[in-house]
């Protein structure tokens, strides 16, 4: 270890004796949460009407991982859908099991986290260790699982041993004990994706192309393997007593005479030596090291947000569904990716990361103009793969319009670069295909050009903003003025909801969409329809909780209509939407395996918890900040502009109801604030009652 890096170990060993003793936010997290069925509370009022469109599981994994780090590590049972777990492939219901108790192999690296049926499995380079003598490619019973974030462990019963594994940004660390004596550990470098068994078909079945193996000396292997058309380049070394090694067929075998092993690999987009270099400071850093090292980062990231809770029961919940908001997307040497759910994390997951953590965000932004520059559009869905997907692939269009004018609203790109990026809202705009798909496409469509005309009107661009703004009238292109809701025949298309499912979500000229409706009572009226409001269970499903209802608010169950509840403040009701939340984060959200009510998507509904119990909702693609119902009693909000203190005052404990805003001295009614206004931080106090306030009813001009 040269001085360099002994200075650096120093450094890191001092800082987490500081850490150890006030890590505050980590011990609160639970990483299991979400990777089995879903299990929230019984639904009650309203809740018990509304829909489950899409599979009760929320897919995420334990694994051990750093803030938005490209590798991570996880125990592998080969099912569905990130290798992790003890469930079958299912998009809609309650999931079947496709093993009684959890068998691994061993633990892989690189994973989905939240998706659904993706088509691109990952878990790559399988790690299997055993006794010696064990049947390496036999499962095994996985028991005695740990996490905590940067670190997973877990016992395989029937191989006599266990292994504990930490992550680096780019490498990864991992520990073995072999009970019996001597041990083995085999490396299968060609692993790729879920077992049969998963249930994924045809889809499920990946191969590795391309593999490339050398032997460095009896220690050390490196190579490059091939996966979906991207090299993954890579270097590992092991440690132990009396080590030997081979390798045949592109299965490295380390075998060690004593108790105790470590392995290191490094990975590389770009070379082997680049690789090389990341396992050497993986193993100077060492095990423990870069353990540390990982906790730090995930603390610093938590701490972003400092919140106090009435019981400890909400903290750990908040934390730990903050923790899984800032996963992806992954920072790679070729870009960031795992843009898997773009459609999903554009509305809650991307305004976090972008209003938290401004330095990485910058880097993410240059990222995606760079892209969209290059091709003329940015994907709306971006994998770690070579595959270049369309315009209007999956379920949206247009959705870098909207992520990147949110991070112009919060300074991540300056006016001075204002020029760059109407050049490439024309590029993704113009040669966006809207009109023959799904009316939804077309509410994407004119929402990225209402979001383009904010930026362009803040840039004093007048002309553009005015050009800008006759296509964001498309959205009356799609809405039948005879329903007051969006089209329904049998030629148009709904990804993952109906035509309802669609009708509530706020755009560009909302006054005009409450007149096409018939007005504000019939609005309202159909918005209570949809909700359910003063639901009362008949007699067929009266018993009967977590179905299929199609036609009403899903609840994030799935989240295509994870913004609706805020739409009731275009009606002057604020209570409505704080009502909806309230029974949200009582109902569909709970702690442990079953805690998260759908696909997690990469973060989408873990962060619409976070900004839920925040009481606040940004309204992506404007400038603006909607104000919901706190479950906090207060926060700290680390902005890069200003930290944001925000105080509860209820009449009681079970007060949801907002009577009264004030911000900084300034008090008001309206339920929003301006983003650049909230950033700068200061002080507010949102006052929650048990009854409404007829004085809460001014309706937002701003998408008019």
């Amino acid at each position: 270890m040269n001085r360099l890096h002994v200075i650096l170990y120093l450094i890191v060993c001092i800082a987490t004796s500081v850490t150890a003793q006030s890590a505050k936010y980590i011990r609160l997290v639970d990483p299991f949460w979400g990777n089995g069925k879903t299990s929230t509370p019984e639904s009650e009022g309203w809740a018990r009407g509304w829909n489950w469109l899409k599979a009760q599981m929320g897919n995420t994994i334990p694994g051990a991982l750093t803030p938005f780090g490209w590798v991570s590590v996880c125990g592998y049972t080969g099912n569905y859908p990130c290798g992790y777990g003890l469930l079958k492939c299912c998009s809609e219901g309650v999931p079947s099991l496709a093993d009684k108790e959890m068998m691994s192999l061993g633990f892989t690296h690189f994973h989905h986290c939240g998706t659904g049926f993706a088509g691109r499995f990952y878990n790559y380079f399988l790690f299997a260790p055993g006794k010696d003598g064990a049947e390496l490619e036999k499962f095994s019973k996985l028991t005695e699982e740990k996490a905590s974030p940067g670190y997973y462990a877990a016992t395989l019963a029937d191989r006599d041993c266990s292994f504990e594994v930490t992550a680096r940004p780019k490498a990864a660390c991992h520990r073995y004990r072999f009970y019996s004596g001597k041990g083995r550990i085999s490396v299968d470098v060609k692993h790729v994706g879920l077992r049969p068994k998963a249930g994924c078909g045809k889809r499920g079945i990946e191969k590795c192309q391309k593999c490339k193996i050398k032997r460095v000396a009896s220690d050390r292997w490196c190579g490059t393997v091939r996966f979906h058309m991207l090299d993954f380049h890579f270097s590992i070394c092991a440690k132990a007593e009396g080590l030997r090694s081979s390798e045949k067929d592109g299965i490295i075998t380390f075998e060690t005479d004593g108790r105790e092993a470590e392995t290191f690999i490094g990975f590389s987009l770009v070379d082997i030596k680049t690789a090389e270099r990341r396992m050497d400071e993986a193993m100077q850093i060492g095990f423990d090291g870069s353990r540390r090292e990982a906790e730090i980062a995930w603390e610093n990231a938590l701490s972003r947000i400092r919140a106090s809770f009435s019981d400890e029961t909400l903290a750990r919940r908040f934390y730990t569904t903050l923790y899984f908001s800032l996963v992806k997307p992954i920072d790679t040497e070729i870009g960031f990716l795992d843009y898997f759910t773009l459609w999903d994390v554009y509305r809650t997951q991307l305004p976090m990361v972008l209003s938290l953590f401004p330095d990485i965000t910058r880097r993410m932004m240059e990222d995606m103009m760079t892209v969209s520059e290059e091709l003329g559009f940015y994907p709306i869905s971006r994998n770690m793969t070579r595959d270049r997907l369309g315009r209007c692939n999956g379920q949206a269009v247009a959705l870098s319009a909207y992520v990147l004018s949110d991070a112009f609203f919060r300074g991540v790109i300056k006016k001075e670069e204002y020029s760059r990026l109407k050049k490439i809202f024309i590029d993704q705009l113009t040669g966006t295909v809207y009109k023959t798909t799904s009316p939804s496409y077309t509410l994407d469509y004119a929402g990225a050009n209402r979001a383009a005309q904010f930026v362009a009107e803040m840039c004093n661009d007048r002309d553009y903003a005015k050009e800008l703004g006759r296509e964001v009238e498309t959205w009356r292109n799609v809405y039948n003025p005879e329903t007051g809701y969006l089209v329904n025949t049998g030629k148009v298309f709904y990804y993952e909801g109906d035509y309802r499912t669609y009708s509530f979500r706020t755009h560009g000229k909302m006054a005009d969409r409450i007149t096409l409706a018939g007005g504000t009572d019939r609005f309202l009226a159909m918005l209570d329809d949809f909700f359910r409001v003063d639901y009362v269970p008949n007699h067929w499903d009266k018993n009967r909780d977590r179905v299929r209802r199609d036609g009403y608010f899903e609840g994030l169950n799935n989240q295509s209509d994870m913004d609706t509840p805020y739409t009731y403040i275009w009606c002057g009701r604020p209570d409505r939407t704080a009502a909806v939340i309230d029974l949200v984060r009582r109902c569909r959200f709970s702690d442990g395996p079953g805690g998260c009510p759908g696909n997690n998507d990469s973060g989408a509904t873990s962060s619409w918890y976070v900004w839920s119990c925040l009481g606040l909702y940004p309204l992506t693609g404007t400038p603006y900040y909607l104000i919901g119902s706190p479950l906090v009693e207060s926060a700290q909000v680390l902005f890069k502009h200003g930290v944001l203190n925000i105080k509860t005052e209820r009449d009681s404990s079970s007060s949801i109801y907002p009577v009264g805003y004030e911000f900084n001295g300034r008090h008001f009614n309206e339920p929003w604030v301006l983003v650049e206004e909230l950033e700068k931080g200061g002080n507010m106090t949102v006052r929650l009652s048990d009854r409404p306030s007829a004085a809460m009813a001014p309706i937002p001009t701003w998408l008019d």
